[in-house]
């Protein structure tokens, strides 16, 4: 008689609330995706390993972009499911918005973690953070297909964004709506710990309505705003 034995293999992932004032679901959140970036690391690519360490480790730096990140992943979800896109395109949207801001692990720590204004010098190597970011999913067969959408993810619809200065239609589809989560988050929620000028999401939707056609993409601002309005005042 032939016997078999089952070796069972099981990953985790861990994440600290430090704070009253954060949300549980960002921490169970963070949790999990520790939990995935570590079956990456055993079951996938070398490259695709490499992609989800950076990722955590830049988790580990800075709280602040993790959160950021996490917040990016749900809005586009709920948008993105909004305006019936496919659960394909949803998913793949969701993903681009979790590492959107990859580049920045080449961000020293002094700047990633500063609360005050930072220096001309600093501010460029923030600015390089898309194309770095686009270089490493790049590099990687499994994470290529975001490589455009956090390349991307700062132009600007006029043209006057960074780092090609592309304009319209010519800017990916994917990259506009990380740019629409990337401006609401860092609206509502202040840069890096720094706080916003904000007061309340009336005024965050007016500042989406003056920059429509400007810097958004202005089809997708129009339907930002109507999502925003129909959760305020759902139809009964």
């Amino acid at each position: 008689m032939q016997t078999f034995r089952a070796f069972l293999r099981f990953s985790w992932g861990a994440a600290t609330k430090n704070t009253p004032e954060e949300q549980l679901s960002f921490i169970v959140a963070a949790a999990e995706d520790m939990m995935y970036s570590r079956k990456q690391v055993r079951g996938g690519s070398r490259f695709n390993g490499a992609v989800h360490l950076i990722l955590e480790s830049l988790f580990e730096r800075n709280r602040q972009v993790r959160d950021h990140s996490l917040r990016i992943r749900q809005f586009i979800n709920d948008f993105g499911t909004w305006m019936g896109l496919g659960e394909e395109e949803v998913a793949c949207l969701c993903s681009a918005g979790l590492l959107h801001d990859i580049g920045m692990a080449s961000i020293s720590d002094e700047i990633l973690n500063k609360n005050s204004m930072l220096t001309e010098t600093e501010q460029r190597e923030v600015l390089r953070h898309p194309e770095v970011g686009g270089r490493i999913l790049h590099a990687n067969g499994d994470t290529a297909v975001y490589a455009e959408a956090v390349l991307y993810h700062h132009e600007n619809w006029d043209g006057t964004g960074y780092p090609r200065g592309l304009a319209g239609e010519r800017i990916p589809f994917e990259a506009r709506v990380l740019a629409i989560a990337d401006a609401y988050d860092r609206m509502k929620y202040g840069l890096n710990g720094r706080g916003t000028r904000y007061k309340d999401e009336m005024m965050i939707l007016e500042e989406f309505e003056r920059c429509k056609g400007r810097q958004f993409d202005p089809e997708l601002t129009e339907k930002l705003l109507e999502w925003k309005t129909e959760k305020k005042h759902p139809a009964s």
